[in-house]
């Protein structure tokens, strides 16, 4: 009798937690849907007021710990196993996180979505592909968004190619796939659109220290890839880039100058010589998304490029990072996407990051 007592409170136990799970489900599939109604009929709001999944650590109505003893009880072995490189939080921790950091909806699915094969391969975590925004516009209020596009072939190849340097055939190439990026301490705003603005500044800054003072010969395209269609900047740059190739085979690097955008209004600097200069980050693409074979000989000089920075510029360089896109790198093995301090700086601390950044490429390049 009692062993039947017993087993009967359990299966009202386990009976109850099923109901408290599919209420919960319920709930937050609910506030999932209600706000990608809000993003389709309000495509022309800012981002703020979109709809997406909020940022602040937790999805919208429910606390993040109730979601974490609510995964703990519907999926057990989330609290005890754990990827290489995972918190000791497990496999439900870390979906807690990715549901609070994504700001886009499909992103949740991605991550559920990939997590199978990323585990499978030995990776230390999911795949987690990047989203253009849902409104087709761009980030200014957190990372950089790097817009993966389909690949198409460009009907005007080598639009807007350059002429060659005076002396000698060129080593390096340089354009801007967004050309209005601003610094807005300098600019009073984060871009200028269907302008050659402060990013633009930047590079020519690069291209000058490259030449002037290191002897290094560059071609630098001043063709506006961002306007009209921010969403097709990449797709429209690909047209320079493969210009570049087919008009300077001698090229070694292929640059593209872009600058961040963080979250906050506070710079991210350090002090070199007395003056504050921007920091440097630098993006390598991948093969996860598009056909990209040669993509670790990039990722080679890519890192390359980061110990000669920190090598003499200690804190300099925030690192080497690799997304799912191919950022026309695919073209190259010496194509990069290279970040010059972010929005919150001024133009005059990412130019004389720039002088940094050309002392380590012509290192890089042992000219």
């Amino acid at each position: 009798m009692y062993l039947r007592f017993n087993r009967l409170n359990r299966q009202k136990t386990k009976l109850r937690l099923i109901l408290v799970l599919f209420f919960l489900a319920s709930f937050w599939l609910l506030n999932e849907l209600s706000s990608v109604i809000s993003i389709e009929n309000n495509e022309t709001a800012s981002a703020n007021n979109s709809g997406r999944i909020d940022s602040g650590g937790s999805v919208p109505g429910l606390p993040a710990e109730l979601l974490q003893e609510a995964l703990n009880q519907g999926l057990p072995p989330g609290r005890d196993i754990s990827q290489p490189g995972m918190s000791s939080r497990g496999i439900t921790g870390q979906w807690i996180s990715a549901a609070s950091d994504f700001r886009d909806p499909r992103g949740v699915i991605a991550w559920e979505l990939n997590w199978l094969p990323a585990s499978e391969s030995g990776e230390t975590g999911p795949v987690l592909p990047a989203f253009a925004p849902l409104d087709g516009s761009s980030s200014e209020d957190g990372e950089e968004e790097y817009i993966i596009e389909e690949e198409t072939g460009p009907p005007n190849e080598g639009e807007g190619v350059p002429p060659a340097p005076v002396e000698g055939q060129p080593l390096v190439g340089i354009y801007n796939s967004h050309n209005a990026e601003a610094y807005t301490p300098t600019y009073g705003k984060a871009k200028v659109e269907g302008e050659n603005s402060g990013i633009y500044k930047v590079a020519q800054r690069l291209r000058d220290t490259l030449q002037n003072k290191y002897r290094v010969p560059v071609v630098q395209s001043e063709t506006i890839h961002d306007y009209p269609d921010y969403n097709k900047a990449y797709t429209n740059s690909s047209r320079t880039v493969k210009g570049l190739i087919k008009s300077y085979p001698s090229l070694r690097m292929v640059l593209d100058i872009h600058r961040d955008a963080l979250p906050g209004s506070n710079p991210e600097t350090i002090v070199i010589d007395g003056k504050k200069t921007a920091k440097i980050l630098i993006i390598v693409g991948t093969d996860r998304r598009y056909s990209h074979p040669n993509w670790r000989k990039n990722l080679e000089l890519a890192e390359n490029i980061a110990r000669n920075l920190e090598a003499k510029y200690p804190g300099i360089c925030r690192g080497v990072r690799m997304k799912d896109g191919t950022y026309n790198q695919q073209y190259h093995t010496g194509g990069l996407l290279i970040e010059i301090g972010n929005a919150n700086d001024s133009l005059e601390e990412a130019e004389r990051a720039a002088d940094c950044l050309a002392e380590a490429l012509s290192r890089c390049l042992k000219v």
